[in-house]
């Protein structure tokens, strides 16, 4: 998927109040975000395989750290986090989107705030 469908897919997420968790999936993929290398193997007095079959506590709390952020994104719409832009931000973003813009994020008259000056 490239990046402009991506963000495509982003704008629609936004106007029909999709979690913002699918939104990071399709961006990110589904995959685990932390990747156990198994590092208590490794080094002159590594332990056996036999012996790691039971996570470590390094991947006990990695992995219920991402669970906890998952759970976070899940509890959070994309229309809430450009709720929460700065309004410059959402300025910029209502000018970029043009006439897709969600009714209520329409451009500030003028320039953009960020345009280079004109010269004289």
């Amino acid at each position: 998927m490239g990046r402009e469908t991506r963000r495509l897919s982003q704008v629609q997420a936004a106007q029909d109040g999709t979690a913002a968790a699918p939104t990071v999936r399709a961006v990110n993929g589904h995959t685990a975000t932390f990747h156990c290398a198994e590092i208590r193997q490794d080094g002159p007095v590594g332990l056996t395989p036999a012996q790691c079959r039971q996570p470590c506590g390094i991947a006990k709390v990695m992995h219920e750290a991402e669970l906890a952020w998952r759970n976070s994104l899940a509890a959070v719409t994309v229309a809430d986090l450009t709720e929460n832009a700065a309004g410059v931000s959402a300025d910029r973003a209502a000018r970029w989107l043009g006439r897709q813009a969600r009714p209520g994020l329409a451009p500030a008259p003028g320039p953009a705030p960020d345009a280079p000056a004109t010269p004289v």
